[in-house]
């Protein structure tokens, strides 16, 4: 029961609670811009669209580890996803991982 509620949450955390802003569906994108002066540092930008599923998750988890890797300040999330499916084992970890990241998102 523990796990259906912790898959319901982070369901319900990746999908609903990031509003995606000009991701279409199928859409991966990953990119950084930098913020002011150089001193402010950099923020990285993570786009996914479509179905977050294995591979997906796999390429969220891997962009976010990159940029702490890369000494980014901070990470937008933009994230267009209508589903969550796949191994539950990977969803748990993810929720697990976005809810102690190792660098701030947003």
């Amino acid at each position: 029961m523990r796990r259906v509620a912790i898959l319901f949450f982070a369901a319900g955390w990746l999908v609903l609670s990031l509003t995606p802003v000009g991701a279409d569906a199928g859409q991966v994108a990953v990119g950084h811009v930098e913020v002011g002066r150089a001193e402010l540092g950099q923020v990285e930008v993570i786009e996914v669209g479509g179905i977050l599923d294995d591979a997906r998750l796999n390429f969220l988890l891997g962009a976010i580890e990159a940029a702490a890797g890369e000494e980014r300040e901070v990470v937008i999330l933009q994230l267009n996803a209508p589903a969550v499916t796949g191994d539950i084992d990977l969803l748990e970890r993810t929720a697990r991982f976005l809810a102690d990241p190792p660098l701030p998102l947003v």
